[in-house]
This record gives structure tokens, C-alpha cells and sequence, in this order.
């Protein structure tokens, strides 16, 4: 009884499996065919993307770089003053 058990339930397991349909051909036709034309247009819209997303990292680098620029003028405005407030308090 426990052989004809094991039996058909690897009977059934490979039967279950065997109609969930993957790993044979049914999937690739399932799928639609590709059109030179629709992946073109994808492509197209990729290196848009692509490239808007350069200009933005190349725009966000040159404003980074402004930033540092500024931040260095000012602390050095900043030293400055705190000097001149320094030899003005000596010369008192």
C-alpha cells in the first residue's frame, strides 16, 4: 500500500509540474513578437532618458562645484573679518 502511495504521488508531482508549462516552447509563443519598429522607439526614448540623465548629473557636478567655490570665498570673508576684528582689538 505505502509503494503504491509513493507511486502516485510522484505519478501526480510530475504531472503537476509538467502543466505549469515551463521550461517547454509554449511560453516563447505566448510572448508577442518583437517589432524592430516598437524596440527602435523604446531605444529612442532609452537614450533620451539616458541622456537627460547625464545632462543632470553633469549640471548637479558643475553646481556642486559653484557651491564648494562659494563656501570657500565666504569662509575665507569670514577669517578675514575675524582677523581684522583681532588686530583692531591689539591696536586698542
Amino acid at each position: 500500500m505505502r509503494n503504491l502511495a509513493a507511486v502516485l504521488t510522484v505519478i501526480l508531482a510530475l504531472a503537476w509540474t509538467g502543466c505549469s508549462g515551463r521550461g517547454t516552447g509554449a511560453s516563447d509563443s505566448d510572448q508577442p513578437e518583437r517589432n524592430p519598429q516598437a524596440n527602435s522607439a523604446a531605444r529612442k526614448a532609452g537614450r533620451a532618458a539616458h541622456d537627460i540623465a547625464q545632462e543632470t548629473r553633469e549640471a548637479a557636478q558643475k553646481a556642486g562645484r559653484k557651491l564648494k567655490e562659494a563656501a570657500k570665498e565666504a569662509r575665507e570673508g569670514w577669517n578675514e573679518a575675524a582677523r581684522e576684528e583681532r588686530s583692531q582689538k591689539k591696536q586698542k
